[in-house]
């Protein structure tokens, strides 16, 4: 630990670094000296270490460096706090929705959904609007944890996104947060044979919509799920079957 106030930045980085990932508690103290170092790069991977320490003694100082002036280390320390699941880190994150960078913004959306709490609920949905599609992204991954139906119409937006992995991903959420009106935007997902970017990518989607209808169980999707059966490239049969 003794490395962590070496003369060379790179050396107190790399200690910083290889404390998090040993998990020792003792390191925490030390971490947390390092929250303060003049190198932004030692404070952003001293901010992620105390998350993977979990630590509670890690608390207030990470709540301190939400707002440290590099990004980086807000950005880590809004994650961080994510990890340690203490609800007095809500109202911190909530106000770091406001950050004026979208990577900080985004990792306090995302970090929000991890508690149990209805706090963030307006100040997520208030996200939804954001200009950045990452942070709209992570709010309403957020307000799915949450089990909040103001996540439905951001979702049914994200199916055409044009990054693959988050229509993938609005269709799987779609059929978590178990609400009817996810039925027919999902159906017409599924009976889309656009070609968006790669017919194996294309199928992924479809595939995920087609497990997300299974999981809501709705009649109105039984004629398109069984035309799907019988065309191996929407989608693989086992995909249609609900989730047990």
């Amino acid at each position: 630990m003794r490395a962590l106030t070496d003369s060379d930045e790179q050396v107190r980085r790399n200690a910083a670094l290889t404390l998090g990932n040993i998990g020792d508690p003792r390191a925490v103290e030390s971490l947390i000296q390092a929250l303060t170092d003049s190198d932004e790069w030692v404070r952003r991977v001293a901010a992620w270490a105390l998350g993977k320490l979990k630590d509670p003694r890690g608390l207030e100082p990470l709540i301190r460096a939400v707002t440290d002036s590099d990004s980086g280390v807000r950005g880590n320390a809004t994650l961080a706090l994510r990890d340690l699941n203490d609800s007095r880190a809500v109202a911190p994150l909530i106000e770091a929705l406001k950050d004026s960078e979208s990577e900080v913004r985004a990792s306090a959306a995302f970090a929000l959904g991890h508690f149990n709490d209805s706090r963030p609920l307006e100040p997520l949905s208030h996200a939804l609007a954001d200009s950045d599609w990452e942070v709209r992204w992570r709010a309403t991954q957020s307000l799915v944890e949450l089990k909040d139906s103001r996540a439905l119409d951001p979702l049914i937006r994200f199916l055409s996104h044009p990054v693959d992995a988050i229509r993938r991903g609005a269709a799987e959420y779609l059929g978590e947060l178990n609400d009817p009106g996810a039925v027919e935007p999902l159906i017409q997902v599924l009976a889309d044979t656009t070609v968006h970017s790669t017919d194996f990518e294309d199928g992924l989607v479809r595939a995920s919509a087609a497990s997300s209808l299974g999981k809501l169980n709705d009649p109105r999707a039984v004629e398109s799920l069984i035309q799907a059966l019988m065309d191996s490239d929407k989608c693989r049969p086992q995909d249609i079957a609900p989730t047990r």
